[in-house]
């Protein structure tokens, strides 16, 4: 450290303009204006409320009898706080195969950051991730930490793939009318997935036939009535086919 015995002139300089003087004027309306103060007794330099942009490299400046001393330059790096990443997740489902493709995007305001996931016994790197999980698998956990190199943070979120997630569960919309030769029965087969996803409505012909027939529709009053109603119907028609 340099002696502060008989010094003239102190000051500290940034980006080549004077910040802080001890004993000199300092130009107005710079960054550190109301956030910067120097030590009148070893000349220090305190800098508050710090930002990503007061990066980079202070000089001090001083004068012993009016001669100029070596000039001593501190470089400051100053890193934005890392907050906990956002996670977004999307699943697909391959009834064929019994399996979930699950998409994964981890993401931060916060820049210059590494990306790695977490899953299992098993480690990726990335901001994105494709992992393909089935239900024997049971609950995964997948786990997002991003780094730079003084901290880090971390997010999880869990995901299954189901058996559910593969049966077909026809529901019933309504019963019309028949003629003689055939019933034409209109309704709704939906494939009941988590979000209860319904298809088109799909025609269908009904033969009379003596191995028999069987009518699916919900246990409600009304559809109760319509099926004990298309019963009757193919019983009567059943017993003059005889």
């Amino acid at each position: 450290l340099l002696s502060t015995e008989g010094v003239t002139l102190a000051e500290w300089k940034y980006g080549g303009v004077r910040i802080a003087s001890y004993n000199g004027p300092v130009k107005e309306n710079h960054q550190f204006e109301d956030r910067i103060q120097i030590n009148p007794q070893n000349f220090s330099l305190t800098v508050r409320n710090l930002t990503p942009q007061d990066s980079g490299d202070y000089h001090f400046v001083s004068e012993v009898n009016d001669m100029q001393r070596p000039t001593i330059t501190f470089t400051l790096r100053v890193h934005e706080p890392i907050k906990k990443p956002l996670l977004s997740i999307n699943v697909t489902r391959d009834a064929l195969n019994q399996s979930c493709t699950v998409f994964l995007e981890c993401s931060t305001s916060v820049h210059d950051v590494s990306y790695s996931w977490t899953v299992g016994s098993q480690k990726k790197s990335g901001s994105k991730l494709q992992h393909v999980i089935r239900p024997q698998d049971g609950e995964i956990r997948f786990t997002c930490t991003i780094s730079d190199q003084f901290t880090e943070e971390s997010s999880s979120i869990n995901q299954t793939c189901s058996n559910d997630t593969f049966t077909d569960k026809p529901v019933a919309a309504g019963v019309f009318s028949t003629d003689l030769n055939d019933f034409i029965i209109h309704y709704q087969t939906g494939h009941c997935h988590n979000a209860g996803r319904l298809y088109p409505s799909l025609i269908y012909h009904l033969d009379v036939v003596s191995s028999g027939f069987q009518v699916m529709v919900p246990s409600t009053s009304l559809f109760k009535a319509l099926e004990e109603e298309v019963l009757y119907m193919f019983q009567l028609i059943h017993s003059w086919q005889k």
